[in-house]
């Protein structure tokens, strides 16, 4: 039995069904040849073998018309799918560049005006930005300014001064009857005698830094250097008055706590110990007063980078600006 099949969607049925045709065609190449051998009698065009011939012909010729009709079938399909595909795509692509020449006038112009506007926004920006510092310069911390009106008024201090030393020599007045102690011209000199000397705050500070290093580590060489007497190396308020003896206090220590007092003993007798100890705490010192003074001069460092790169940023995107500008105008026109 020959059973027909187009598309099958499941394997093993479409296995089956092949089998059965090859089947099917075995059988009929078998009766083929036994209607031949049956025909090559006296009589062959008399009988019904010749018509099983003929019928069996007839099958085997249906069967190729509809192998060569399903093949060209699909070969007409999938030529008729890829000219579709390709003339979607022609007329989406030819549809795309009609848009984009219709729309490229409008498109680079809107470009334009923003790249414009946006950098006369920058430059506006600009001139506000200096307007105001100088405004700020000019009125309110003006420096100079103040530096000439603060040398200005020392001047008519010192005039002022010396009419009344002229007017108090020449009047022959009692010398510590009438002086200048209690008068408002005394207390103007100092209040300006004060913010001169103002400028010099922070030499003086490190000044007493200094000083207060030295002496900390000048009594740390005398404490190492004593071997039966010693001051205290950072002596308080009341260091003179205290009483030792009856201050000590008695109190009693474990085993553990004795045999760590032992340790820390002997590891000090020894003279390679002790020497390993004062040179790693001498490093230590030093250490902590090299990270104090880096700490205060990279702070300052980086003040001035930054104020330096700030100015070399806005000096550089003023160049950059046009340059960008330009570039981008080029781009999208070529686009």
């Amino acid at each position: 039995m020959i059973l027909p099949y187009t598309q099958i969607g499941n394997a093993s049925k479409l296995s089956m069904y092949i089998k059965l045709d090859e089947e099917g065609s075995q059988q009929c190449e078998n009766m083929e040849e036994s209607v031949i051998e049956s025909a090559s009698g006296p009589d062959p065009h008399i009988g019904p073998a010749w018509r099983i011939h003929f019928a069996l012909l007839e099958y085997k010729q249906f069967k190729a018309a509809r192998t060569i009709q399903r093949f060209i079938r699909g070969f007409l399909t999938r030529k008729k799918v890829i000219r579709e595909n390709e003339a979607a795509t022609m007329i989406a692509k030819w549809w795309r560049g009609y848009k984009v020449r219709i729309d490229f006038f409008e498109t680079v112009q809107n470009l334009l005006q923003e790249r414009v506007m946006k950098f006369y926004n920058e430059k506006a920006q600009m001139i506000q930005a200096s307007f105001r510092g100088w405004k700020t310069r000019q009125y309110l911390h003006d420096f100079q300014g103040m530096k000439v009106l603060r040398l200005q008024y020392a001047e008519d201090l010192l005039s002022q001064l010396a009419r009344s030393l002229w007017k108090i020599k020449h009047e022959h007045k009692l010398p510590g009857v009438y002086s200048l102690r209690e008068s408002a011209l005394l207390s103007r000199i100092e209040d300006l005698s004060w913010s001169f000397g103002f400028r010099f705050h922070n030499g003086r500070v490190r000044a007493a830094i200094a000083a207060k290093r030295s002496y900390i580590n000048d009594k740390r060489q005398e404490f190492r250097s004593a071997q039966r007497y010693f001051k205290s190396p950072y002596p308080g308020p009341d260091a003179e008055a205290i009483i030792f003896g009856e201050g000590v206090v008695n109190k009693n220590i474990c085993t553990a706590g004795q045999r760590t007092f032992m340790v820390y003993d002997n590891s000090f007798r020894d003279r390679h110990i002790r020497k390993i100890y004062e040179k790693f705490a001498a490093r230590r010192r030093n250490s902590m007063q090299a990270n104090q003074e880096n700490i205060r001069a990279l702070f300052c460092r980086d003040l001035v980078r930054r104020m330096i790169k700030k100015r070399l940023v806005a000096r550089n995107a003023e160049k950059i600006t046009m340059r960008q500008f330009l570039d981008d105008l080029l781009a999208k026109s070529r686009e």
